[in-house]
């Protein structure tokens, strides 16, 4: 599971936490393992694997718990869920929170405004329901500062490189001088690289140190780009 994920935990009488990896006793008094949900896009859960067990495998990884951001497009409310249609202009896909009672509006969504085409971070679980792809969600939250969709589609990106190469080694990083880059192909994989480097240690990745990391080899246009490149 790569670093740039986030915990979350939630009980039947305490309000849900993200970020918060304080774990809490069950009635055994054994303590209960904060779980870690992964940043994906709609695409990467349309497009990945689903093994004879319904689970979902993203490049060879069990990934169950997912944080997806986008625009809700449209809210569906019934007796004992509410269905809301997200796109991420990687795909539009559809979130179910369900009731514990009829005609109650699912807890995590009584405190929190949701009008057509706002954007939104969901926490969901994935589920197979009669051979069909879905998400139930278990939390949501508004965005409203769009830094926090850059930041949730470069920690999607990094948790892909961690998948499928590991961990980048400081070495790849330096690049060996400070002599400034030209290729557009080597400002990208220069970008990534400081992109994983960050991941490693931060939940949060800002694009301001993003570029305070790469700023010696690549200017601010070539690394708005970049950024880009990589989201695309």
């Amino acid at each position: 599971m790569f670093s740039t994920g986030g915990f979350f935990e939630t009980d039947n009488t305490t309000k849900s936490h993200y970020n918060n990896s304080t774990k809490k006793d069950n009635a055994d008094g054994e303590k209960k393992k904060p779980k870690m949900f992964v940043p994906v896009t709609l695409k990467m859960i349309s497009d990945c694997k689903i093994t004879p067990d319904d689970t979902f495998e993203i490049d060879g990884e069990a990934i169950g718990d997912v944080i997806v951001c986008g625009r809700m497009i449209s809210k569906e409310d019934h007796p004992t869920r509410t269905v809301l249609d997200i796109n991420d202009n990687t795909g539009t896909f559809r979130v179910t929170f369900y009731s514990r009672e009829e005609n109650v509006l699912p807890y995590c969504l009584q405190n929190i405004d949701l009008e057509p085409d706002c954007y939104v971070k969901v926490f969901g679980n994935l589920r197979v329901f009669k051979e069909s792809r879905a998400i139930v969600g278990v939390h949501i939250t508004r965005i409203t500062d769009f830094d926090e969709l850059t930041n949730h589609f470069l920690q999607v990106f990094i948790g892909d490189c961690i998948r499928k190469k590991g961990t980048l080694k400081d070495q790849d990083l330096s690049g060996g001088d400070d002599a400034k880059l030209t290729s557009s192909a080597d400002i990208v994989a220069f970008v990534k690289a400081a992109l994983d480097k960050i991941g490693q240690s931060k939940n949060q990745i800002k694009k301001a140190e993003a570029f305070d990391a790469v700023k010696a080899k690549v200017n601010y246009p070539e690394f708005e780009k970049a950024i880009t490149s990589l989201i695309d």
